[in-house]
C-alpha cells in the first residue's frame, strides 16, 4: 500500500515538473530595483518566444536622481529593437511596449546603471 501510494504521489511530480518544463505561452517577468548609493550594474533578462507567442508587453517606470540609466531590448538576432535611457534633462521614463508578432528565439531586456541613484520597475508578458 505504501509503495504503491509512493509510486502514484512520484508519477505525479513527474508529470506536475514536466508540464512546467513545456509551458512557454504565458511568460511573464518582473524586476523592481531602488538604489540610494550610486550603483553601476548591467542586468539582463530573457524571453523565450516560441510560435504560440502572438505579442510582447512590456511596461517600464523609472526614476532617476543621479547618474545614468538605459534600457534596451534586442530581437533573437541581437539587434536593438527599442533603447532609450535618461540624463541629465531626463530623469525619469515611462515606457509601454507592444511588439505584435516578435520573432521566434530569445529577446533580450538589458538595464544598464551608470553612478545611478533612483529606482525603476519594469512588467513584461508574452502571450
Amino acid at each position: 500500500m505504501i509503495k504503491r501510494l509512493s509510486v502514484v504521489v512520484l508519477l505525479a511530480l513527474f508529470i506536475v515538473i514536466l508540464n512546467a518544463g513545456c509551458s512557454s505561452t504565458n511568460i511573464k517577468g518582473e524586476t523592481h530595483k531602488s538604489f540610494s548609493n550610486a550603483k553601476t550594474e548591467n542586468s539582463v533578462y530573457k524571453i523565450q518566444v516560441d510560435k504560440s507567442i502572438k505579442y510582447i508587453n512590456l511596461d517600464l517606470e523609472a526614476n532617476i536622481k543621479n547618474g545614468n540609466f538605459k534600457f534596451t531590448i534586442n530581437d533573437p538576432d541581437g539587434k536593438i529593437y527599442r533603447s532609450k535611457g535618461t540624463d541629465k534633462d531626463t530623469r525619469g521614463l515611462d515606457i509601454n511596449l507592444k511588439i505584435e508578432s516578435p520573432k521566434k528565439g530569445d529577446w533580450e531586456i538589458i538595464f544598464e546603471l551608470d553612478e545611478a541613484i533612483g529606482e525603476y520597475r519594469c512588467i513584461w508578458e508574452a502571450k
